[in-house]
């Protein structure tokens, strides 16, 4: 190998752990440039899988899964319409389906609270004196906009995803316990759960790791594997991804 090119390839390692600690940093997911390593580590998956990913985002936390796993069926939820759109164009049909909509434990439709900075937006509100808890972040601007709130079982039937759910994926922001307690038939068939979850609650009436945990426990999961941590203001764990699965 040439000096330049040994010189390269470190400088492109270089950049790439560099932009893992900004992500981490931000709270943004690092699983956008791949599995989270807690994931890797912990999650044999039975291929091929059916995916749920709830808070799809841009879709990269499924993109991630792609690049490892043989997905026979994925469902994308993301309430906000213009990710939809870009879901749309990069996920098709008949492997992936994207739908519109908010989870939680009822059916209708609900404001949803967006920020400029939309990974933080949810069906719950943040009140102003939490909103420095995110560390480096400037959420910006709050707005409110309607959007259709369906369950989890509902939806699963819509879609006609039948049979085990080898993974379902939360990023919800405090919504985590409502989704699951909108799956009241389809939690039985669902073998994994990889979620984020706030050991406080940082969003107004939103689930906190505790309430997460008794639930899924009850139900037979079993907490597999603790991923990335971001740190609050005040220097203590604020959230975290976890892994649930069932033995």
């Amino acid at each position: 190998m040439s000096l330049e090119i040994g010189l390269n390839t470190w400088r492109s390692k270089f950049s790439k752990v560099r932009r893992e600690v900004i992500l981490r940093h931000y709270l943004v997911p690092d699983s956008r440039h791949g599995l989270p390593a807690a994931l890797v580590k912990h999650w044999k998956p039975r291929v091929p899988l059916t995916l749920v990913d709830v808070g799809a985002s841009f879709g990269s936390f499924t993109a991630s899964v792609a690049k490892h796993h043989d997905i026979g069926r994925a469902l994308l939820v993301e309430p906000l319409a213009e990710r939809c759109n870009q879901l749309r164009g990069a996920y098709t049909k008949p492997v992936y389906s994207v739908c519109q909509q908010a989870l939680a434990d009822f059916e209708g439709e609900a404001d949803f609270n967006v920020w400029d900075f939309d990974y933080a937006s949810s069906l719950h509100d943040l009140p102003a004196d939490r909103a420095d808890l995110f560390v480096g972040i400037e959420l910006g601007q709050q707005r409110k906009r309607p959007v259709k709130v369906g369950t989890l079982d509902s939806l699963l039937a819509q879609e006609e995803i039948s049979g085990d759910i080898e993974l379902l994926k939360m990023d919800v922001q405090g919504g985590e316990l409502n989704v699951l307690k909108g799956a009241q038939r389809s939690l039985p068939r669902i073998r994994n759960i990889w979620c984020e979850v706030a050991f406080h609650e940082l969003y107004e009436s939103a689930a906190t790791f505790q309430k997460v945990f008794d639930y899924l426990v009850a139900r037979g999961f079993l907490l597999k594997a603790i991923g990335e941590t971001s740190n609050g203001a005040n220097g203590g764990v604020l959230q975290a991804d976890v892994l649930f699965s069932r033995p």
